[in-house]
């Protein structure tokens, strides 16, 4: 798998993985996925990741047609807001939303392949912040997480870069 060096295409590559949704973040829409086998969410629940000005919905097959037709005008700069959210949704129960820690120069590298949800205390999550700066730790919010971690592992280890900082770890 080729991937480009903005991170935000990485950061897409690597979501799409996890949502099972390799048609998404193509587009400014927010696409609606039904996948039980994802691995945005614990099984059963709805994953929603928005990148930029796209965003991908995956959920339970039953859920798609409620969730597409709720969110067909939904506002995508707003559909992390858990606010907003409930008033297109209704409510629900939710976990985030969630922070993304890729550091400073990301330079990203082939993806061999993703596990997770791996607990905080795994030593593959804790090598991923390893040699960050206090304020990117801060930011990341990695200390604050209560639900898995997902690793993206190149060549059976945490993908790492030549500069300082760390990458591959979302929360």
């Amino acid at each position: 798998m080729v991937v480009s060096r903005e991170p935000s295409e990485t950061a897409r590559t690597l979501w799409r993985t996890l949502m099972g949704a390799p048609s998404g973040f193509a587009d400014a829409l927010i696409l609606v996925v039904g996948n039980e086998d994802h691995q945005a969410a614990p099984r059963g629940w709805v994953g929603l990741v928005r990148i930029e000005s796209s965003a991908v919905v995956v959920s339970p097959l039953a859920l798609v047609s409620r969730i597409a037709a709720a969110l067909a005008n939904a506002d995508i700069l707003r559909i992390t807001d858990p606010d907003y959210r409930a008033t297109v949704l209704g409510p629900a129960e939710g976990r985030g939303p969630a922070s993304l820690f890729y550091g400073n120069g990301f330079e990203p590298s082939v993806t061999r392949r993703v596990v997770g949800p791996l607990p905080g205390e795994n030593a593959l999550v804790r090598e991923v912040p390893a040699d960050a700066t206090e304020e990117e730790r801060d930011e990341s919010g990695i200390e604050h997480c209560t639900s898995g971690f997902y690793v993206a592992l190149g060549n059976g280890s945490v993908r790492r870069r030549s500069v300082p900082g760390a990458n591959g770890l979302v929360e």
